[in-house]
């Protein structure tokens, strides 16, 4: 199932300085390499929330200069 809608949706993140341009199939893909979470744990996730643990993905990553 494509998630994507052309990337988050600004209204639901807010300001919360979440890059607006990641599509939610990237965000899903960065999350499930570093936490190994199955599909269905974002099938209820709200983007906001989505995005917060792409950041965490991020960090844990070691890419955090990117």
């Amino acid at each position: 199932m494509r998630l994507d809608g052309g990337g988050f949706f600004a209204e639901e993140i807010g300001t919360a300085g979440y890059p607006i341009s990641a599509s939610v199939d990237d965000a899903i893909a960065d999350i499930a390499t570093v936490f190994h979470w199955p599909p269905a744990a974002y099938d209820a996730m709200p983007l906001a929330e989505l995005a917060s643990w792409r950041e965490r993905a991020r960090l844990r990553s070691g890419n955090a200069d990117e």
